[in-house]
């Protein structure tokens, strides 16, 4: 039974907070517990229609930040460029410690409009952004943490800030739209093989979307964003996975967890920061120690007593 099938003298729905819920009137020829599985389904459709608005809502999210490694990457390029970052290194400035500032100041930029999103998040009370025990808001920080150590790495590409800035949001997009190109190219193909074989099951759409989002968060920090806050807004009853009447209709929870984007995401941080470490110190050339000093003996012979005396002792105690 739908919302509209319900009730002889009228039905009204109130939307609050984003949650729909619907009053009914209806006389006794239904029974409590039809209506109560009416409601419920209605309540269901609902949720989904939110969980929609949710998802591109996440997706412009994410999208906002297409634009961030290049600006992050500018900085970087323009520093080799002009040669400051050798004028650093010979000043002694340690490599860890310039990393280690870059990151902080970086990081403390990105938490200002991360700040923001949280707090319309929570005073808006949107459930679907919140639950997991507040993954999304883990996810980033994971997400923040990825995409700058991307940055950094994928900094020393680029000869000079303009083709950084320029190129970045190229390449992130690209790297977006790879995995869908991937999937849809996988999903066809494999539509051709089976086309006329009995009893072999193709890719279906849940098992598409779970490689599409593990795809996606593999590629690209802003993909990992993306495919964490699709798989986070989503309701449950529709991505859990099961079997039969309790299976959901994308089973997204069980081929794309969200604790595995959390560690992919980390996993990549820690090798783009390791690979950034490398290709800043690779070209290092370490002074070679210096040989100790040898006073001739014709300098030593034209020295007074009392001075070559005290040369003596100086070079046995050294």
């Amino acid at each position: 039974l739908g919302c509209d099938e319900i009730g002889d003298d009228e039905d009204s729905n109130d939307k609050d907070g984003g949650n729909y819920y619907y009053y009914y009137y209806y006389d006794n020829s239904y029974d409590d517990q039809t209506l109560k599985d009416a409601i419920q389904s209605c309540n269901k459709y609902a949720e989904l229609f939110d969980a929609v608005a949710d998802v591109l809502a996440g997706l412009m999210v994410a999208g906002g930040y297409l634009f961030s490694p290049g600006f992050i990457a500018e900085v970087l390029v323009s520093e080799r460029s002009c040669k400051l970052r050798n004028v650093l290194t010979v000043m002694g400035c340690d490599p860890l410690a310039y990393w280690v500032g870059h990151a902080s100041a970086d990081l403390l930029i990105f938490m200002i409009p991360t700040f923001i999103v949280w707090v319309f998040i929570w005073s808006l009370q949107l459930g679907n952004w919140t639950k997991n025990g507040g993954a999304f808001f883990w996810m980033m920080m994971a997400f923040g943490l990825e995409m700058h150590s991307f940055s950094y790495a994928l900094s020393y590409s680029f000869k000079s800030s303009a083709s950084a800035m320029a190129s970045m949001p190229v390449i992130c997009l690209g790297l977006i739209i790879l995995p869908i190109i991937i999937v849809l190219i996988a999903v066809f193909t494999d539509g051709q093989i089976n086309e006329n074989k009995d009893g072999t099951d193709s890719i279906g759409i849940d098992e598409a979307t779970g490689i599409g989002l593990i795809l996606l968060s593999l590629c690209s920090p802003i993909g990992t964003m993306m495919a964490s806050t699709i798989q986070l807004v989503i309701p449950h009853w529709v991505a859990k996975g099961g079997s039969g009447d309790d299976r959901g209709m994308f089973v997204i929870e069980n081929r794309a967890p969200i604790w595995g984007m959390g560690l992919l995401s980390l996993v990549k941080t820690v090798l783009f920061a390791l690979l950034t470490y490398w290709l800043d110190t690779k070209d290092y050339l370490p002074l070679p120690a210096a040989e100790p000093y040898a006073t001739p003996a014709d300098q030593l012979a034209a020295l007074d007593d009392d001075v070559r005396a005290e040369h003596m002792v100086v070079q046995e105690e050294a």
